[in-house]
């Protein structure tokens, strides 16, 4: 199963992406991550992508020593599990404070991290993107998420507006001259783009996720 490209289970209602799935996402974030970055990584699980980010910030020109990934999940158990992983595969990442492992609810990002040049989901917002997410985006950076059956990003691209906050739906509603995307919120506006059609499971709260009851989002279209 090690070498299956499809997703895994890790315990607690919770899954690791199939391999494919973390490439398409790491490629996503990869022009946003600079030296100095911040990224979060929301709902961490077994700590492989929240590793991988903190390989790409320490290869980023002049990263070495500079910038820092949060991973956050809710299931504490899992926390521990990555906080093993990563120290088998790098203890330094840890001692150094490069990587940081939080135990909270991913939904409402990280604050004392923030602002974020990257936050990544690795789960399924099937109704309205929690507000943190676009709130500790920082001018210039992107929010992949899955959202409602398709792989998303959205750039904060720190144009100035004083239009309202958006809904999930306003999100998608507006559209440029050009076609792409866009929404305003308060200070800021933001442009999405859609990639791909994808399963995962559903963010949602602690309870729900350990109770098994929780399934993969269905596949609305696949784009590979």
């Amino acid at each position: 199963m090690a070498y299956a490209d499809m997703p895994l289970p890790i315990g607690a209602g919770a899954t690791i992406s199939a391999p494919h799935m973390h490439a398409i996402m790491l490629d996503l974030a990869a022009s946003r991550i600079q030296s100095g970055s911040h990224v979060l990584d929301v709902g961490s699980g077994s700590g492989y992508c929240t590793a991988v980010f903190a390989e790409m910030l320490r290869a980023a020109p002049g990263g070495a020593g500079r910038g820092k990934v949060y991973g956050i999940d809710h299931v504490a158990p899992l926390v521990e599990q990555s906080r093993a992983n990563i120290r088998g595969h790098d203890p330094t990442m840890l001692e150094s404070g490069l990587v940081e492992l939080i135990v909270g609810d991913g939904r409402r990002g990280y604050h004392p991290g923030a602002p974020y040049q990257v936050i990544h989901v690795g789960a399924m917002v099937e109704d309205i993107i929690p507000q943190p997410f676009l709130e500790q985006l920082a001018p210039g950076g992107r929010l992949i998420v899955p959202v409602q059956g398709m792989l998303m990003t959205i750039d904060n691209t720190a144009e100035p507006t004083n239009e309202p906050a958006p809904s999930t739906e306003q999100l998608f509603a507006h559209t440029n001259a050009l076609g792409v995307p866009t929404v305003a919120f308060p200070t800021h506006r933001f442009y999405t783009e859609s990639h791909m059609g994808v399963a995962f499971v559903p963010l949602t709260d602690l309870a729900e996720q350990t109770s098994g009851r929780t399934r993969p989002t269905r596949i609305l279209w696949m784009g590979f």
